[in-house]
């Protein structure tokens, strides 16, 4: 392949088009900067959220939970009891602090938030009860005691945010690839990639770099490496572009959650799945019963449910008896609803994009009406308090920032799913974060000095990048991206400190193989897998590397190798935490 080459210069540049990497585009352009937005798909169609939300998870709205004597401090304590103490509160803060704000800049682009009816499973008040009327379907969200999410009509939020985009002349870079941070004096100036179709080599020099490149997929091991609810071309490539330019990252192993959970219910349906998240809800509509006709222990309604340590055991209990009783398989049973929940339900669910499909499913291949119809639901899972879960969209793993949303290397910021700090990310933290990092980025680079560029680390970059398309005999990146999930699966989840070892002795082997590109698609498919190899052994050396439970535990490139180092988690808002049964005070 003949290599075209592209140079630009902008003020700040993007790394990543989803959710945090629009808002930080936008808001740096709103303050004047030129901005590039780089993104391996469109734009308008790409991210976690590429198919829509129905819902803003996380927002104290001071008209309604201000009026009611709640405070932003307790949903940033109640955010550390549901994070098991893994938070950063002085981020969690910032976020709650934003999000009305950023719930308001969706309005601004076309986002419906606000209603002219609510019902009786929204909380607050009936319609015109509100101070200034702002008719919000507040509903419950996992693990809070007072709900802090509200129904939206967001399917079309990908494509409204593009079109915000291009009316503040956000240059916007489709189908591209960035690998490689460029450095100068130990500040980022600028990023290096290729387009995905053409190959096309692209060199950008910035003022200030945003990366805002999501969170993990195909790690560990999966029938099939691109059905899953992340999206499977984000492999955590932005947290290993930051490590390896020598930012900070945080934790990257496994944690545990605060009580024991059922997984099940949340209209997961048997065989449904599919590489859009959003797992439509089918709130207010569902209930769990099994093959018997039993109901699985529910408080129902009750904004605390998830929240009560007996509530999580009486379901598990529940679930593990319903299978040793031989009566499953577990349904989604929607019959005892009222029509108008149903129709809630099958209207929020539209919102997330994916929803759609799965209701079509329902009706015109299953040809199941959910007024007579229960619905078979995957095999459920439980997840008790004393076993940890993994790095995914749960988890307050990435590059480490403060609350300007600045990395530890100069000229760097993070957003989203690639920022540490926050337990269970979603999108009010995209928004918070994302909106933080564009307008710091701009302010850096408004007035100042032109990035300097060194020729030679660009040619030394290009060739690292291009390097599997002259492979020849290397193995193929499916091969590659399968073993290392078989890797992870024999010697990380739930192994011990020798299999570990083990793990990492077999890793050095598969990094001794060189990956074959035939062309510039399958190449950007080499990186992302060359990415998984690094976060394997990052979460192989930081399982083994020991923290306390009131620690972070850092990561930092040392040479060829990796530095692993902790630091006590500041408490501004002290929490009791359980801890496998018993209680610790986190901050006292």
């Amino acid at each position: 392949m003949t290599l075209q080459e592209e140079r630009l210069k902008t003020d700040v540049l993007v790394i990543g088009g989803g959710l945090a990497g629009c808002f930080a585009a936008m808001k740096a352009a709103e303050q004047g900067a030129g901005v590039t937005l780089v993104e391996k798909g469109h734009v308008a169609h790409s991210g976690a959220n590429t198919t829509g939300i129905d819902h803003f998870p996380y927002c104290f709205i001071p008209q309604v939970h201000g009026r009611l004597g709640h405070t932003i401090e307790d949903f940033v304590r109640n955010q550390t009891l549901v994070g098991v103490g893994l938070v950063d509160q002085d981020l969690c803060e910032m976020m709650w602090q934003d999000s009305y704000e950023r719930l308001c800049d969706l309005e601004r682009i076309g986002i419906k938030i606000r209603f002219d009816k609510i019902y009786p499973w929204n909380f607050g008040y009936e319609p015109g009860d509100y101070p200034d009327d702002p008719k919000l379907r507040i509903v419950p969200w996992n693990g809070y005691r007072v709900p802090a999410a509200l129904n939206i009509e967001g399917r079309l939020i990908k494509k409204k945010l593009y079109e915000r985009l291009r009316q503040l002349k956000v240059r916007t870079l489709h189908f591209h690839d960035f690998q490689q941070l460029l450095l100068a004096d130990g500040a980022v100036t600028g990023a290096l990639g290729f387009h995905i179709r053409t190959g096309q080599f692209s060199v950008v020099e910035a003022r200030a770099t945003v990366l805002a490149t999501g969170f993990l997929s195909r790690i560990f091991p999966a029938a099939n490496l691109f059905n899953h609810l992340v999206p499977p071309n984000q492999t955590a490539e932005g947290q290993i572009m930051a490590l390896n330019a020598g930012a900070k990252l945080a934790i990257m192993e496994h944690f545990r959650r605060v009580n024991t959970r059922v997984e099940i219910g949340r209209a997961r349906l048997k065989n449904w799945v599919r590489s859009s998240p959003a797992t439509p809800s089918g709130y207010p509509a569902g209930r769990v019963v099994n093959s018997a006709g039993e109901v699985m222990p529910s408080q129902g309604r009750d904004f605390d449910q998830l929240m009560d340590a007996q509530a999580g055991i009486q379901q598990a209990e529940w679930v593990r008896t319903s299978i040793r009783e031989g009566k499953t398989p577990f349904y989604w049973d929607a019959t005892a609803a009222t029509p108008e929940e149903r129709d809630y339900a099958n209207w929020s669910s539209a919102e997330e994009g994916g929803g759609i499909e799965l209701y079509r499913h329902i009706e015109e291949d299953l040809q199941a009406d959910l007024s007579t119809h229960q619905i078979e639901l995957a095999k459920p899972k439980v997840f008790d308090s004393d076993k940890p879960m993994g790095f995914l969209m749960t988890s307050p793993s990435g590059i480490v920032i403060n609350t300007r949303c600045e990395t530890s290397l100069p000229g760097l910021y993070a957003a989203g799913e690639a920022a540490y700090g926050q337990h269970f990310p979603s999108s009010p933290w995209a928004f918070a974060t994302g909106a933080r990092a564009g307008t710091s980025a701009a302010q850096q680079a408004t007035g100042g000095p032109a990035p300097a560029v060194d020729s030679a680390r660009v040619n030394q970059g290009r060739d690292a990048l291009f390097a599997p398309l002259g492979a020849g005999q290397g193995v193929s990146w499916q091969e590659m991206n399968r073993a290392v999930g078989s890797l992870m699966g024999g010697y990380f989840l739930g192994a011990s400190t020798y299999a570990k070892n083990v793990g990492l002795a077999r890793l050095e082997e598969l990094k001794q193989e060189r990956l074959r590109a035939a062309n510039a698609h399958e190449l950007m498919r080499c990186r992302e897998t060359l990415s998984l190899i690094t976060v394997a052994e990052v979460f192989l050396r930081a399982s083994l590397f020991p923290r306390k439970a009131d620690e972070w535990r850092i990561i930092e490139k040392s040479g060829d190798g990796l530095c692993l180092s902790t630091r006590p988690i500041r408490y501004k808002f002290p929490v009791a935490i359980p801890d496998a049964g018993k209680a610790k005070n986190r901050g006292e």
